[in-house]
Order: C-alpha cells, then sequence, then structure tokens
C-alpha cells in the first residue's frame, strides 16, 4: 500500500494533505502525518491508514488541520501540482509534434464529426416534421410528443458532445495564438537583427 491511499481517505475533509500525500512528496509528508497522529515518523501507509480509520477523526482532525498548514506541506502540494500540470504539458508537447497527422488534428476531426452528427440529425428531423406535416397532417402530435422524448434522451448525449468540442476548439484557439506570437517573436527577430523580443 502506498501513501496514495492514505490521501484519497483524507482528501474530501482535507484537501491540502491529501494532495500532497498524492504527489511525489507523498513519503515525507506521510511521515509529518503519522507523527501528527501520535505514530513513529517511519510508520508505513497501512498502518497510518488504520489508525486514522480506527481513530475519531474529530480527535486528530486539529492536529492534521494544523499540519495542512505546515510549509513542508504546502510546498509537497505545490511540487505535486506542478508534477502534474508537468505531465498534461508534456503530453500535448507530444500530440503537437506528433509525426502522425490524425494525433495533431484529433481535435479539428472531432469537431467535423460533431458538426456532421447535428446536421445529419437536425435534416433527418426536419425531413420527418415536413412530411408528416403534408402528408399525414393527423399524425403529427404523435411526431411531436415522440420528438419530445427523443430530445430529452438525446440532451445529456449532445451537452457531453458539445462541452468536449468546447474545449477542444478553446484549447486549438489558445495553440493557434501561440503559434502567431511565436511567429511574430521570429519575424520581429529578423526585422531588427534580433534586437527585439
Amino acid at each position: 500500500m502506498s501513501w496514495e491511499s492514505v490521501g484519497k481517505f483524507l482528501k474530501g475533509s482535507l484537501p491540502i494533505l491529501g494532495t500532497a500525500l498524492l504527489g511525489p512528496a507523498g513519503g515525507l509528508v506521510g511521515g509529518l502525518v503519522s507523527k501528527a497522529i501520535g505514530g513513529d515518523e517511519d510508520l508505513p501507509p497501512h498502518d497510518v491508514l488504520v489508525k486514522l480509520k480506527s481513530t475519531d477523526m474529530n480527535n486528530i482532525k486539529v492536529a492534521l488541520a494544523k499540519l495542512e498548514s505546515n510549509k513542508q506541506v504546502l510546498l509537497a502540494c505545490q511540487e505535486a501540482q506542478t508534477k502534474q500540470l508537468e505531465i498534461v504539458n508534456q503530453t500535448m508537447r507530444n500530440e503537437s509534434n506528433s509525426e502522425d497527422g490524425f494525433v495533431r488534428r484529433w481535435r479539428p476531426f472531432y469537431g467535423y464529426c460533431v458538426a456532421a452528427s447535428w446536421a445529419i440529425q437536425m435534416i433527418g428531423f426536419t425531413v420527418m416534421f415536413g412530411y408528416t406535416t403534408i402528408a399525414k397532417p393527423e399524425n403529427l402530435s404523435n411526431v411531436v410528443q415522440q420528438f419530445a422524448l427523443l430530445s430529452g434522451s438525446l440532451v445529456s448525449l449532445w451537452g457531453i458532445a458539445l462541452a468536449v468540442l468546447g474545449v477542444s476548439v478553446h484549447k486549438r484557439s489558445l495553440d493557434k495564438q501561440a503559434g502567431l506570437e511565436q511567429k511574430g517573436k521570429t519575424l520581429l527577430n529578423k526585422l531588427t537583427g534580433g534586437k527585439f523580443g
């Protein structure tokens, strides 16, 4: 068992401490937690978790809350978050620099797929309503009721798809802006002989 288990257990009530235990400095923070709850600094994570679960949290929460403001814990938490951001950024750089064209273009591809699906669905609904209105107007109220039920089912599906698309579009815009800024600096350097930028 690792300090991550202890971090997950504490994260709900003591988020800073929990996050610090989940990061690369979990062992250091784990020793501090162990000491704060009356154990040895080298107590293993399993024993610390057992002690936390078997002790009334109200009794040790004050000691752990004080520990949350400890400079070492705050630095460990910051280090954990920095590490996490570095991993995310490295993944994005790998995607951007990939030799595979599809990996570099998955966001626009996803956008086109969502747009095409939306268009096909809307054209289908329009044709269905148009046909029913002209050919079988007596069935129009049934079609409208069924459409309302279907729309209700599709709301969560489209909500997720459009939310992902929105994030992708926003990220793509940031990527393009960063690229333009870099090109602008390069152009400015060329024009001024490297005096600016």
